[in-house]
């Protein structure tokens, strides 16, 4: 990961590979080899975790937006996929906030 990303994108690429690769000694061992967390990073992780919320997202075609707007957010919704961090383990998550 290190040799193939390099250090300052390795957590990043780390996380997109899931929770079938990574897990809190994955993360110890990125950090003692001065792996950086920038705050950039951990704005994105917690911009990306978890799921979209369908019904919410519904509930603001239906009430917040136009008919142009709603079409093109109905056309992006199909095309999205899900998040870069949406299938990260908790224990994971809250491992990167504290070290962040």
């Amino acid at each position: 990961l290190l040799a193939h990303y390099g250090k300052a994108h390795a957590l990043f690429h780390a996380v997109r590979l899931g929770p079938t690769f990574i897990d809190i000694p994955v993360c110890q061992t990125l950090i003692t080899r001065k792996v950086p967390i920038s705050r950039y990073f951990i704005q994105r992780l917690l911009m990306h975790f978890g799921k979209y919320d369908q019904k919410l997202i519904e509930l603001k075609i239906e009430h917040n937006v136009g008919q142009l707007d709603a079409d093109r957010i109905r056309a992006f919704q199909q095309k999205i996929k899900s998040p870069w961090a949406s299938n990260l383990p908790i224990f994971v998550f809250t491992y990167l906030l504290d070290e962040g």
